[in-house]
């Protein structure tokens, strides 16, 4: 239950940064550049805190276990979107 809700609200940042059009699940998304900040909320982390590369990967991969698209291939547009954050966290701490 608790994973369903952390999966809950990830979805739910993705709808209200306008990234991920919930009316249109299979056409291609907004592939403008993520903010640092949309990037720490996809990827469950406080952007006031510093993280090292690997609790980065840590966070990443837990998410991506759920929705990783092979399990599901509806959720390859939301594994672009976290892959894509994980690229622009990564670039900070780098």
């Amino acid at each position: 239950l608790f994973q369903l809700f952390r999966f809950w609200g990830l979805l739910n940042v993705l709808k209200n940064s306008g990234r991920f059009n919930f009316n249109n699940f299979n056409k291609n998304l907004n592939t403008s550049e993520i903010t640092l900040d949309e990037a720490y909320k996809i990827l469950n982390l406080d952007p006031k805190k510093k993280y090292s590369k690997d609790e980065i990967l840590n966070s990443y991969k837990k998410i991506m276990k759920k929705i990783h698209p092979d399990r599901s291939p509806e959720l390859n547009n939301i594994a672009t979107l976290v892959n894509q954050a994980k690229d622009t966290v990564l670039k900070s701490v780098i």
